[in-house]
């Protein structure tokens, strides 16, 4: 099957793709989460200890609960890690990736040499719905705690950490994010009709760039 540029965005979430990035070779698998509720249609991607103040992307996207998918990358056939995550809003094929943008941000190509990304110090990110996230920061801190740190402590599973977590009827994907701290893009994937169908992080593994 063809995909949009870049093909390994969509590529990653097929059980045995095959990557040679410089002197590794990649191998990709698809991991499932669970669903993630989306009740407003607008959601953030952030590392969760700047949570409290992020800004939900502008684009709206459907309303409901969808798959939360993560690619995981074995390198030289030894460490894994979480190469990419996405939320899967339908099965309809992608004709086209475009930047996720936060309020004042202008659209730019994905290959234009300029980017946006979210950055990380924590290793672990989060997808969460707008609603979700207003319920949640009116949380004691140590709920934070018990979700980000002592729930990370009991899930810790060679560096592919993830973890759903339920609050209130709402909840939120919480996973390691490649090699850990970073700045990581977002980007949103739309369908014939242009629609999105898929919100997904790019933990940096390949260097698709390279393709153009």
């Amino acid at each position: 099957m063809s995909y949009p540029f870049p093909e390994i965005l969509e590529s990653a979430f097929v059980d045995g793709t095959r990557v040679k990035q410089y002197e590794y070779e990649l191998r990709f698998s698809l991991l499932e989460m669970g669903k993630i509720k989306i009740p407003s249609g607008y959601v953030i991607a952030c590392d969760p200890i700047v949570m409290y103040g992020r800004d939900e992307f502008t684009q709206k996207f459907p309303i409901g609960q969808f798959p939360v998918q993560l690619s995981i990358v074995k390198i030289n056939n030894a460490n894994e890690r979480v190469a990419y995550s996405r939320i899967k809003f339908s099965d309809n094929d992608v004709v086209r990736w475009e930047f996720a943008l936060c309020p004042g941000q202008d659209a730019l190509p994905i290959n234009g040499g300029k980017s946006y990304c979210f950055s990380v110090d924590a290793g672990l990110a989060v997808f969460i719905d707008k609603e979700a996230k207003d319920v949640f920061n009116k949380k004691e801190h140590s709920e934070w705690e018990k979700v980000f740190i002592d729930k990370r402590l009991d899930n810790q599973q060679l560096y592919r950490e993830y973890y759903m977590h339920e609050f209130d009827g709402f909840n939120m994907a919480a996973f390691e994010t490649g090699v850990g701290d970073g700045c990581y893009s977002t980007y949103i994937g739309y369908d014939a009709q242009g629609l999105p169908c898929r919100l997904l992080a790019d933990f940096a593994f390949v260097n698709w760039l390279e393709e153009k």
